[in-house]
């Protein structure tokens, strides 16, 4: 037989299944049932709705409350977007949104990501999506680009596409963006032009010394072996 519990507002003797269910009570379950509490918030609801006092005044409050708890607010949030189904809700959440974009809500919002990045950088911004050449392919790496699904727990997978400035000094203006896979803009990012020129001459006889790289049986590199931990 399923339990019951006394509302405190009509004092009527409901079933469990009557309340909202409530953490902060010991018994798990809130003590107005539903129907008393749907009608407390219509009321209060028509009461506020056109007083702009209330408004004001519930704005301030959530202000100076966001002040004072600044460090307990950030924890919280951290520790939140850190749970596992948390991350596997938003990478699947991310994955139908992108799904659904057409070719043009998906250049827009990536303008929009480029224009708050601007804002922090403090470079220039003038571009649209029209300015933006949409590719499948990376130009720089020739990988296909992963414009929806990831499996990297909600983060950037590195044939994500990204918008790179071409020349970092000129900010997201036109002329001076394109497409390319995020492992190809974090290898670009972490060089000027004349280290990655220099890569692009060297890497391949690097790779080529045996002296240097020596094959294995399962076929992987085990050029860490001599090398000290860089913690």
């Amino acid at each position: 037989m399923e339990q019951l519990r006394i509302c405190r507002t009509c004092k009527q003797e409901k079933p469990l299944s009557e309340f909202n269910k409530d953490k902060r009570h010991s018994s798990g379950y809130a003590t107005q049932c539903k129907e008393c509490k749907r009608a407390y918030d219509k009321s209060r609801y028509e009461k506020v709705k056109n007083d702009p006092e209330f408004h004001a005044k519930k704005l301030e409050h959530g202000q100076k409350y966001r002040e004072t708890h600044k460090e307990q607010i950030k924890s919280y949030s951290t520790e939140y977007n850190m749970r596992p189904e948390v991350v596997e809700r938003k990478a699947t959440w991310y994955q139908e949104k992108m799904s659904k974009m057409s070719i043009k809500e998906r250049l827009e919002l990536m303008v929009k990501r480029a224009s708050h990045r601007a804002r922090l950088k403090e470079v220039d911004f003038n571009i649209t999506w029209e300015d933006i050449e949409y590719v499948e392919i990376c130009p720089i790496l020739e990988i296909p680009l992963n414009w929806g699904e990831t499996s990297n727990e909600g983060g950037r997978n590195v044939d994500t596409p990204s918008l790179d400035r071409i020349n970092p000094e000129l900010g997201y203006v036109k002329g001076n963006v394109k497409i390319i896979s995020t492992l190809a803009n974090m290898m670009k990012s972490s060089a000027n032009k004349e280290q990655i020129r220099m890569f692009c001459k060297n890497i391949h006889n690097y790779l080529e010394n045996e002296e240097i790289v020596r094959p294995t049986e399962n076929l992987e590199s085990v050029e860490q072996e001599d090398k000290e931990p860089l913690g």
